[in-house]
């Protein structure tokens, strides 16, 4: 009889601990906007060329200047660009130059309550004016952003 109350002690011990551990993992996956972000950025760097999404991006500040036009998309997107994140595809935004800043593309991904993570992508020369906008070089021109609530 106690040989079977540890067994049935180590197999509830056993699922708790599976059932913790699903919750946690589930938990960074869903509501964790910091490990999102990074899985994001990582899925970017691995699946998609950043001399071929600076030629699009590129390419789309040449086609709709935005300081000459109002249209906002949508865009056909690089390919790997609509599966860095399973929850949906990226917003796309053409910023136009301001304060000393050239013209970019802003790419985004998130929700008002996860935040915001994303790419700014110029030309070889853009540099971000605002931090914010690109915290972490990838390639010159192309910078990795985030905005956590």
């Amino acid at each position: 009889m106690k040989q079977i109350r540890i067994w049935v002690l180590l197999a509830v011990l056993t699922v708790v601990l599976v059932c913790g551990y699903a919750a946690v993992h589930w938990f960074k996956s869903h509501l964790d906007s910091g490990h999102i972000a990074d899985q994001c950025e990582r899925r970017v760097e691995q699946t998609i060329d950043p001399g071929a999404l600076q030629l699009w991006a590129t390419n789309l500040l040449q086609q709709y200047p935005p300081g000459r036009t109002n249209y906002v998309g949508p865009f056909i997107l690089p390919a790997g660009l609509s599966n860095v994140w399973a929850q949906g595809q990226p917003s796309v935004y053409l910023r136009e130059a301001n304060n000393g800043e050239q013209q970019y593309v802003y790419v985004f991904w998130g929700s008002g309550v996860l935040g915001h993570w994303g790419l700014s992508i110029g030309s070889p020369t853009f540099v971000p004016a605002n931090p914010g906008n690109g915290s972490r070089l990838w390639k010159p021109g192309v910078y990795f952003w985030r905005d956590h609530h």
